[in-house]
């Protein structure tokens, strides 16, 4: 079997019909490829999904008690029969046509991971015709060459690549199933620092969708604020680990060192802005000490075009007087306070 596809589920009953039909709409056979659905403990009706399950014998379906993508991936992946496998969302799609063709070049060049294009669209956008220039590739002897080059990708999500399944079991790859956040940016840095041939493919291949109802956008994160931040402390933690390591060995360009640099001070920035709006004041104290005390606070490094925030959480007494201001102020003076900030 050429390719294993792993979804994660979790009250998609809106979605999946679209993720299934894309994945339907492919290149390959029907005894070439499975489609595994894990459904995570959801609680809204997956009559869609079942007629699927029913319909079509390549698709699985797997059923846990919820764990969260991390625990669902690692589970689908138990009974993965493909040489390659690919991680989609279940409010995702797949360009039609394109999958039985990646798994012929990731075979042809024998490589560890094979990457895409990922367009990110908003919900109900139309879509352009995808770009299919599979001839245009890239070859990177290891996964760390890879990451070396401009621009120097060493997080993303798991949507964007094939990786092939012997490669994973030989170096027991999997999600943190602990991490409800930042799983995906920690798998990839993990799959890269251990990957032998990458290849880069110019071709639009996963859609992305921005869906203002999906759970990230909507009550995840205030219900998982504590959950959220701690993975990404987790997740920065590791990153600067691996930049100390690899500064230490000298085996990696100038650029990917810098890039993890401003990648530490980013994710520093995003833990005290979540905080600063999903956490109280005394959680925004210890939070702050918490960061001193691993190296990560005052953030040394610009952020974009946040620095002047950045800024601001530098002065500690300053941020968290900003700190009880947004919590103690009325909610509407606060907003017309950021919208003005904002401008600047």
């Amino acid at each position: 079997m050429k390719l294993s596809i792993i979804i994660p589920y979790w009250n998609g009953e809106q979605w999946i019909a679209t993720c299934l039909d894309s994945l339907l709409r492919q290149d390959l056979s029907a005894d070439d490829y499975e489609i595994i659905v894990v459904d995570d403990g959801s609680t809204h009706s997956i009559d869609t999904l079942t007629s699927y399950v029913n319909a079509y014998p390549q698709i699985h379906y797997l059923h846990q008690e919820n764990q969260k993508h991390a625990a669902a991936r690692n589970y689908g992946l138990t009974i993965a029969q493909g040489d390659y496998v690919f991680f989609c969302d279940c409010d995702d799609f797949v360009a039609d046509h394109v999958l039985g063709r990646l798994c012929e070049i990731a075979q042809e060049e024998m490589g560890d991971v094979l990457l895409f294009n990922v367009c990110r669209i908003q919900e109900n956008e139309t879509t352009a015709a995808p770009k299919r220039d599979f001839d245009n590739r890239s070859s990177f002897e290891t996964g760390l060459a890879y990451m070396s080059q401009p621009p120097y990708h060493f997080q993303d999500g798991v949507w964007r690549f094939l990786i092939r399944r012997p490669f994973m079991e030989k170096t027991h790859l999997r999600f943190s199933p602990e991490m409800i956040n930042r799983e995906e940016f920690l798998f990839f840095l993990q799959m890269m620092l251990s990957a032998g041939k990458v290849i880069k493919v110019d071709a639009d291949v996963y859609y992305y969708v921005q869906h203002p109802t999906s759970w990230v956008y909507s009550t995840g994160m205030v219900n998982h604020s504590h959950g959220f931040i701690n993975c990404m402390i987790t997740y920065l933690t590791y990153l600067h680990q691996t930049h100390l390591e690899l500064t230490a060995s000298k085996r990696v360009s100038t650029g990917l060192l810098e890039a993890m640099q401003h990648g530490e001070a980013e994710d520093a920035y995003a833990i005290l802005h979540k905080a600063l709006r999903y956490s109280t004041i005394s959680y925004n104290k210890n939070l702050i000490r918490e960061l001193k005390d691993l190296g990560f606070y005052p953030i040394q490094q610009k952020v974009h075009k946040y620095d002047y925030l950045r800024q601001l959480m530098n002065i500690y007494p300053l941020w968290l007087i900003l700190c009880c201001c947004y919590h103690l102020l009325p909610q509407s003076l606060v907003k017309c306070l950021v919208k003005i900030l904002r401008k600047k």
